[in-house]
């Protein structure tokens, strides 16, 4: 949670989100299935950082891999 305070994650993914943003929470519910699934986890890494993703987020494209990494893990892990 503290990486997701640190980068501003919150602004949009907060309670309540901003516009269309998923919460948090949602996110997490959306990622633990994903849980042992290394393939399909490093595509969700990878794409959480991409320029195209929502038109560009600037806030994940600021995002280092190591940070990426670390915040989607979380999410699978169910972001508490």
């Amino acid at each position: 949670m503290n990486l997701a305070l640190d980068k501003g994650c919150l602004s949009c993914h907060g309670t309540p989100p901003r516009g269309k943003a998923p919460t948090i929470a949602q996110l997490a519910d959306w990622y633990v299935p994903l849980k042992g699934q290394e393939d399909q986890i490093a595509g969700k890494i990878g794409h959480l950082r991409e320029h195209h993703l929502f038109g560009g987020v600037p806030a994940h494209e600021r995002l280092s891999a190591g940070e990426a990494e670390r915040f989607v893990r979380w999410l699978v892990d169910g972001g508490r």
